[in-house]
């Protein structure tokens, strides 16, 4: 009776699994669940045909057959995306929603003529040989190596972590140089089209962006002049070049 029982028992788990086996098989091939959507959102920057080829999926394809934790890590390869999220909507649809970077800065490569734009953690969007327009050019950064996609690795990690949060204080004051000079970090200087600014270092930065704003609110676009703001507590100096 035992050895009876435990036969009905191993045929009752291979009908089991077996039944399992089949349904699984059923849902994969079944055109109930194919994909016959996918949305792409929150992309500006990056062309949706680039998020589909490295997301690799197709209308056709099952709902269930693919992972969306390997989507996801295969859509961040992107060097503009800061996160991404893939959602199923059963029983069709497929939504990827996507953050992207901000870029805040150009840095050119000293000795080239190669551009990199970065964002404000410093990450490296892309490269080429020209820089992206309205944005400010650093000069004077120093590192041996980089590569798109990743962090850059400056020599004076403290002083590109201070030229960042300045960069970020443009965007806040609504103030961006053409040039920013960081040949030397306790002395640099901005370069407008039409004006020279003598920063100095990194010191009360926020109170110095702050007041180039507002003083240059008094130049008019055609002027030539200069603004000395080294020492914001002594009184800053600005004038006309004629």
């Amino acid at each position: 009776m035992k050895r009876t029982s435990k036969k009905k028992k191993s045929f009752v788990v291979l009908f089991l699994f077996a039944l399992l086996a089949f349904t699984a098989v059923a849902v994969l091939i079944s055109p109930l669940f194919e994909i016959r959507q996918i949305e792409v959102v929150g992309n500006s920057t990056i062309a949706t045909e680039d998020i589909l080829g490295r997301a690799q999926l197709e209308t056709g394809q099952n709902m269930l057959a693919f992972s969306a934790n390997v989507v996801r890590a295969q859509i961040n390869q992107l060097p503009f995306v800061s996160q991404v999220d893939v959602v199923r909507e059963f029983p069709d649809r497929v939504i990827i929603t996507v953050r992207e970077r901000v870029p805040v800065a150009n840095i050119r490569v000293a000795h080239s003529a190669t551009y990199l734009l970065i964002d404000d953690g410093g990450m490296v969007l892309e490269s080429g040989s020209t820089s992206a327009p309205a944005l400010p050019v650093a000069i004077g950064v120093d590192f041996a190596n980089f590569a798109v996609g990743e962090y850059l690795e400056v020599e004076n990690d403290l002083v590109f972590r201070d030229m960042l949060r300045l960069y970020r204080l443009f965007t806040r004051y609504d103030f961006f140089p053409k040039t920013v000079d960081m040949s030397n970090p306790a002395d640099i200087v901005f370069y407008t089209d039409n004006l020279s600014i003598f920063f100095g270092s990194m010191s009360d930065m926020d109170r110095k962006i702050q007041y180039i704003s507002a003083i240059k609110a008094r130049f008019s676009p055609e002027a030539r002049g200069f603004i000395e703001i080294r020492d914001i507590n002594e009184r800053p100096r600005f004038g006309l070049i004629r």
